[in-house]
């Protein structure tokens, strides 16, 4: 059958880093389906932005159909950014057609974060008497007002919820990788019976493991603090607004002196001033290293004792939240610390770290002694868990078979309704 999924944020794997939409469009190829995913030109999570004439361009790679429609770039979350996706929703509209290609959409996949693709896939799913799914990994708007600090009534706030709704409205299935957000969810009419929670899942092996590409230098650097005997806490991935650091740089603040050392790698707009913060408190067991491939965080987390991180105490995390970082710390089978007010998490459903309070570094320090005190067969045994967990749960191949599993039921049920 053919699966069309929306997401504007996304081009070709070349472009970009290949994210959840990509890999399970290439999966479903594999099981012998026609994935198309609709893209953009431009968005800030590409490497680069796509070159080409005319309004849209359509190229295959790795199997998959790409239909890739040009948009405005921009910096920064301003007003380009807003001109950005609704360039996307008007080529989406536009070119329906060209989407849907010579074989229907049987399965039709809104997957934007903004929300605003669930009219281009409902109509195309309409069209062609397909079944129409929202895949929801972040919340918006709540996303605007909570971290953003909109108000309810600003216009953006008002067009993506209608938006939101919509697609509350009309899914025959939301799919979220939020565990605890039916409990939004169902405040916005969503019915239980078409809430469906999906994990992230891991990297192929492939994918995430090359050890030539890890440099030398943090090799080095992290092998030094192990040498010295630190337990070393690796914090890996995006260093940016959305993850309280600071308070994860009081609780370094109370183990200075205990022996353990906290690791950031990677690059972001907050960096520069969790730098000078360092400087500030004296900080001498925090290092920063640069960012680095993909294929080199295996290599990394093994060389840690535990992986770090989490969020702000606010509304919007209670409902969960679906970091790629947690999947990545239980592959490497290193144990966890998660500073979170969800409900549900990775870490406590594979039992394979320990889940603190956020806001509290003291908590956070406490833990952090915790594992050190641990014998490193407790540690291992703990990280453990979390491998064993992710290839249970946590695959590209599960999360697409359930998704053609939804779809089904989905069909079914409409076919029932129609008679």
């Amino acid at each position: 059958m053919h699966i069309v999924t929306y997401n504007y944020a996304l081009a070709t794997p070349e472009l970009g880093p290949p994210y959840r939409t990509n890999h399970l469009a290439e999966e479903w190829v594999r099981m012998g389906h026609k994935a198309t995913v609709v893209g953009s030109s431009f968005s800030h999570l590409l490497y680069r932005a796509a070159e080409f004439d005319g309004s849209v361009k359509v190229e295959t790679v790795n199997g998959v159909r790409y239909v890739l429609l040009k948009v405005p770039t921009y910096r920064g979350s301003g007003v380009k950014r807003v001109l950005n996706f609704l360039a996307a929703m008007r080529g989406a509209k536009r070119h329906a057609r060209l989407i849907a290609d010579d074989e229907s959409p049987a399965l039709v996949i809104a997957g934007s974060v903004y929300q605003t693709d669930n009219y281009a896939a409902h109509a195309l799913a309409q069209a062609h008497g397909g079944v129409f799914f929202r895949e929801t990994r972040d919340l918006w708007p709540m996303t605007l007002l909570e971290v953003g600090k909109m108000s309810p009534g600003h216009p953006l706030v008002r067009f993506i919820q209608r938006a939101e709704d919509h697609g509350f409205r009309y899914a025959d299935r939301v799919v979220s990788t939020l565990e605890a957000s039916y409990a939004y969810m169902g405040t916005r009419g969503l019915p239980k019976e078409r809430w469906h929670y999906s994990p992230q899942f891991g990297a192929s092996e492939a994918e995430r493991s090359d050890p030539s590409k890890l440099p030398a230098e943090h090799r080095a650097v992290i092998s030094a603090l192990r040498e010295a005997g630190a337990f070393v806490a690796v914090y890996a991935g995006s260093i940016g607004p959305v993850y309280d650091f600071p308070n994860l740089l009081k609780a370094a603040a109370l183990v200075k002196g205990d022996g353990i050392a906290v690791v950031f790698v990677g690059d972001g707009p907050t960096r520069p001033e969790l730098q000078s913060l360092c400087l500030e408190m004296n900080l001498d067991n925090v290092r920063f290293l640069d960012k680095i491939p993909k294929q080199a965080v295996a290599p990394l987390l093994e060389l840690a004792d535990a992986g770090l991180m989490g969020f702000h105490d606010i509304k919007l995390y209670r409902y969960g939240t679906s970091p790629n970082k947690l999947v990545d710390y239980a592959q490497a089978a290193i144990p966890q610390v998660f500073y979170t007010n969800a409900t549900h998490s990775l870490t406590s459903s594979a039992e394979c770290g320990l889940v603190v309070p956020p806001s509290d570094p003291e908590a956070l320090a406490n833990a952090l002694r915790r594992l050190r005190d641990m014998s490193p067969e407790e540690r291992r045994a703990m990280g453990e868990r979390g491998r064993a967990y992710v290839r249970e749960h946590c695959t590209v191949e599960a999360v697409a078979r359930d998704y053609l599993r939804l779809y089904e039921e989905a069909r079914a049920e409409k076919a029932r309704t129609s008679r």
